[in-house]
């Protein structure tokens, strides 16, 4: 009898003032926007999966590698394209991904304000001492991937191009981005797993160290032999690190280079990147 109470008197309130007093339209919102997230990170996996492919993929490869139903697939694949994320590619019927996402990428790579300026300044040091200027931002917790790049006039050059990724303790660029990006231990320790052992893991937190005191990090052969390369924060005036410089030639060239001055110019280039971020 005093459940029925109850209940009665919940419908009354119910009726009364609008509200659910069973929660319901609190599990109702809350379900609805599991679906929303959910249909979020499918859409997604379909972006990262025509990413990685190496041609276009037809609805039926989609919906298979990407784990999903045909019908959903396809409400998803064709939102994306009414969004201009993906694309039909003249291919048969397959889809890749499409213009405007690989405009939002690249803008994503540009630094803010107009880098025109900043571009000349690159191409002026790059050809000064004949290296190949690149910059770089983290990329996921991992890694670190290349956005801007200035080739030096030199007929035979080392190149890089924007959107290649590397480990994200990799090379001096690596050991810039430990020392001055504020990595927490998970992340070091996450990054450093693939590329060290213990003993390499102190030698590691040693360069790390080295490089926040002395500013800037050098790599003579050791990624890449024959290659060295030397590395450059570039920060905010607040210490938060926007992104890396790297500063790349042959190793033959890198032992008679004026490393001094090549920091010197490298560290006022930084200074003149970093204050197209704080517009």
């Amino acid at each position: 009898m005093a459940k029925k109470q109850i209940k009665a008197a919940e419908n009354d309130s119910t009726a009364e003032t609008g509200a659910d007093l069973s929660g319901s339209s609190d599990r109702a919102d809350s379900g609805e926007q599991q679906v929303k997230v959910a249909s979020v990170a499918k859409a997604i996996s379909i972006l990262r999966l025509l990413g990685d492919a190496q041609f276009p993929l037809t609805m039926t490869e989609i919906a298979r590698d990407a784990g999903l139903t045909p019908s959903s697939c396809h409400d998803l694949v064709s939102t994306l394209v009414q969004i201009g994320l993906v694309q039909q590619s003249s291919v048969g019927k397959c889809y890749e991904l499409g213009a405007r996402l690989v405009r939002i990428a690249r803008s994503s790579m540009t630094p803010r304000g107009d880098f025109s300026s900043v571009q000349r300044q690159m191409n002026l040091i790059a050809d000064k001492y004949d290296v190949n200027i690149s910059l770089f931002k983290r990329f996921g917790h991992h890694s670190y991937i290349s956005t801007q790049v200035s080739e030096g006039s030199a007929p035979i050059r080392i190149r890089i191009s924007p959107g290649q990724v590397f480990p994200l303790l990799q090379g001096a660029v690596g050991l810039c981005f430990a020392a001055f990006g504020k990595l927490t231990p998970a992340e070091l320790q996450g990054a450093g797993s693939a590329l060290t052992t213990s003993g390499r893991q102190k030698k590691l937190d040693h360069e790390i160290e080295q490089t926040a005191q002395r500013g800037w990090a050098a790599d003579r052969g050791r990624m890449q032999p024959g290659v060295g390369t030397i590395a450059v924060p570039v920060r905010r005036p607040d210490g938060v690190l926007v992104s890396v410089m790297e500063l790349v030639t042959f190793q033959n060239k890198f032992d008679q280079a004026p490393i001094e001055a090549i920091i010197q110019d490298a560290q006022a280039l930084a200074e003149q990147i970093a204050s197209l971020e704080r517009s």
